[in-house]
């Protein structure tokens, strides 16, 4: 078997430290019915999209406090206004808003 990297290693000690439960997982498909700066004239809301990284709090290059830090990436083929390259960040948790308050909805598991 493999051995962990550090970044690997601190992960999962930070996954067993934060207090909100893991919120998504990398794959899920959500639904997003409010993006920051994208207003709702400029997009077909609701837009789905996949998740492409899901971080507990201390790993990455982050200046935000939160548990979990989510990013999603949004479909091209999609007639919405957000393109294929657009990309959100969900921080949750700790000093920030719950998933529940969040406008997002996984629509698969």
């Amino acid at each position: 078997m493999a051995r962990k990297t550090h970044y690997q290693q601190l992960k999962e000690y930070y996954e067993e430290k934060v207090d909100t439960e893991k919120p998504c997982s990398v794959g899920n498909t959500l639904s997003v019915s409010r993006l920051s700066g994208v207003p709702e004239w400029a997009a077909d809301y609701p837009v789905t999209g996949q998740v492409t990284r899901v971080e507990p709090k201390g790993v990455g290059t982050h200046n935000i406090v939160a548990d979990w830090f989510v990013r999603v990436r949004f479909d091209s083929d999609q007639p919405t206004g957000v393109a294929g390259t657009t990309t959100e960040l969900f921080c949750v948790g700790g000093s920030r808003r719950s998933w529940a308050d969040l406008p997002v909805v996984v629509t698969d598991d």
